[in-house]
């Protein structure tokens, strides 16, 4: 069974809304892998969404209750990652150098955004999961700095 799970909620943009949800995650001993958050069409939602380490689908499910019970949480949902179309950003520092931008060359993910002297900064942007995969062969002892966005996603609608 595939352990990671990704929660959506909708919410009102209010102070305290993100603390509210991140400490019921953490009463209920997830650990939270990533945090993405932003406002939707609407500037008064957000939509918040946590990559979780999920094994144990009751404290999912009691997760995703006492979510929806928060007053400034209008909607909540939990996909598995074959549910949504996913997205994650890093910004990747690395020492210029020929072998790197060979190497930059077989992922297509991966495009230089800035350099600055001997270093270059990257941008992946990929599909769920796929990070991992373009830092393994940009090669990990290469990386100088490393930011990386939480996962994106939405739910893929049947037609």
């Amino acid at each position: 069974m595939n352990s990671l799970k990704i929660l959506s909620a909708q919410v009102e943009n209010k102070p305290g809304t993100l603390f509210k949800m991140t400490n019921l995650a953490r009463l209920l001993h997830f650990n939270i892998e990533g945090v993405a958050i932003g406002t939707t069409s609407r500037q008064d939602i957000s939509r918040v969404i946590f990559t979780l380490n999920a094994t144990d689908r009751a404290n999912m499910e009691l997760l995703v209750k006492q979510t929806s019970k928060l007053i400034d949480v209008l909607d909540v949902s939990v996909y598995s990652p074959s549910d949504v179309i996913a997205r994650e950003l890093a910004l990747i520092e690395v020492k210029a150098s020929d072998a790197i931008l060979d190497r930059l060359r077989g992922i297509p993910e991966c495009r230089v955004v800035g350099s600055a002297g001997k270093t270059v900064i990257l941008e992946a942007a990929c599909d769920f999961g796929k990070v991992d995969e373009v830092l393994e062969k940009i090669g990990r002892s290469e990386v100088l700095s490393l930011a990386r966005t939480g996962v994106i996603a939405l739910p893929k609608r049947s037609s």
